[in-house]
């Protein structure tokens, strides 16, 4: 169903205006989808990508900038995301030895499987919602990089 129709728009100032419509309108369509997911964890999508992160620089440590730097969602306060972590097990802070002024946080064993698991179930989820061919795909990812390469302003 066409956008305009789903949100019951009759005019958009021009095609682009509506195109950044779509774009947010299926992202909440999409984060709606998989919101159930993460209910079931007990735990936000941000608290995912701080695991995912942290998995992926395993057995070395990150530092709450170097997950700012790759989050998805950059707004959130990283602190408090660590904090529900640490509380659930699935992460742990030290101080840095060799700057006591940096934190080092590392994903324990737990969080390795709970993240492993559930990013099996969210692979699950993502391809039973894909509908668009390979080249289709392709074409989407190059058209989001372009969009994404203009400088903020």
């Amino acid at each position: 169903m066409d956008v305009s129709e789903e949100i019951r728009a009759s005019k958009f100032k021009d095609e682009f205006h509506k195109a950044m419509v779509n774009l947010y309108y299926t992202y909440k369509w999409y984060d709606d989808i998989l919101g159930d997911l993460f209910k079931s964890y007990k735990i936000l999508p941000q608290h995912f990508n701080v695991l995912m992160i942290l998995k992926g620089s395993h057995p070395s440590p990150c530092s709450p900038k170097d997950i700012r730097e790759v989050m998805l969602d950059k707004g959130r306060d990283i602190t408090r995301l660590v904090d529900k972590l640490v509380a659930k097990g699935y992460a742990t802070r030290e101080l840095n030895p060799e700057n006591r002024r940096q934190i080092n946080i590392f994903i324990t064993d737990s969080g390795q499987k709970m993240v492993s698991k559930m990013n099996q179930e969210l692979i699950k989820k993502i391809q039973s919602l894909n509908n668009l061919s390979e080249k289709e795909v392709t074409q989407l990812n190059e058209i989001l990089n372009k969009l994404r390469s203009q400088k903020k302003k």
